[in-house]
């Protein structure tokens, strides 16, 4: 018998491989950037490399805070332009399959942690930027530790760009959403013995119509494959149920209102229920 856990690592763990090209992908690219600074300064004839400490030693006040204020607008730009793709992609999804997209988009980790990086960086840059803000001395305080990690961390978020975006491409792929439906909901019936059977009910009905929801709209699209993933997915799900009939707990068995209240069941008589 299959375990809860193992089951739910297989189906979430299917993504790895393309998780891992998407990593490989952006290490390629900051490969190639050192390589591409340390290729121009060979062409200009200027020494191999220059330590950063010793660099920012050398950087004034004007300087750092037109370098700051430039990144805090480039970063703001960029991070609009995220967003608005983003939305435009899960929008076009949502609406040829299901609204759910946008559920599993906003729990997705990676999601979060990326839409965040380029928040708290942009933020770092604008107070960094307004506490360089004044009257220019002869010894200017500047801080060189911040100004160095917020360059470090706006070099982070450009080339997590391309990566991110062939990650949403992926994410939103009919195909990914079925299994992360699917997967979503066999956590919850795991946790059923520990938590509220209820809600793990209801959650698992969500996600079933939610599955259906997609087999409707890939066969009004004439999508026949993901249709069929569709019902295979239904049907993984029922095989996966069954395994773990003896580890539930009897309210789960119980038909309450989570079962009669759902429009596929409230219109039956007692007696069929």
């Amino acid at each position: 018998m299959i375990s809860t856990n193992e089951k739910f690592t297989g189906q979430t763990g299917q993504f790895p491989r393309k998780r891992r090209a998407g990593l490989l992908f952006f290490l390629l690219l900051l490969v190639s950037s050192v390589v591409l600074i340390a290729a121009a300064g060979w062409l200009d004839g200027s020494d191999a490399w220059r330590h950063p400490l010793l660099w920012l030693a050398t950087l004034g006040q004007a300087e750092a805070l037109s370098l700051l204020s430039g990144a805090a607008q480039v970063l703001a730009g960029v991070l609009a332009i995220l967003v608005t793709v983003v939305a435009i992609v899960l929008e076009l999804s949502a609406t040829r399959y299901t609204h759910r997209v946008t559920a599993l988009f906003v729990r997705d980790p990676i999601n979060l942690a990326v839409m965040a990086f380029f928040v708290v960086t942009t933020t770092l840059c604008i107070w960094l930027a307004v506490v360089l803000t004044g009257e220019v001395g002869a010894a200017p305080l500047i801080p060189r530790g911040g100004f160095l990690l917020a360059m470090i961390m706006m070099t982070g978020c450009l080339l997590a760009l391309l990566p991110y975006f062939a990650y949403v491409f992926r994410f939103v792929s009919p195909h990914s959403v079925i299994s992360r439906i699917g997967a979503y909901a066999l956590a919850r019936i795991g946790r059923a013995h520990t938590g509220d059977v209820d809600a793990a009910k209801y959650a698992v009905i969500s996600a079933v119509e939610d599955i259906e929801d997609v087999a409707r709209g890939a066969m009004k699209n004439s999508d026949r494959g993901i249709a069929m993933a569709a019902v295979e997915a239904l049907a993984t799900l029922l095989a996966d149920v069954t395994n773990l009939q003896a580890k539930l707990p009897d309210a789960w068995f119980r038909v309450d209102a989570a079962v009669t209240h759902d429009p596929d069941f409230i219109a039956m008589a007692p007696i069929a229920i």
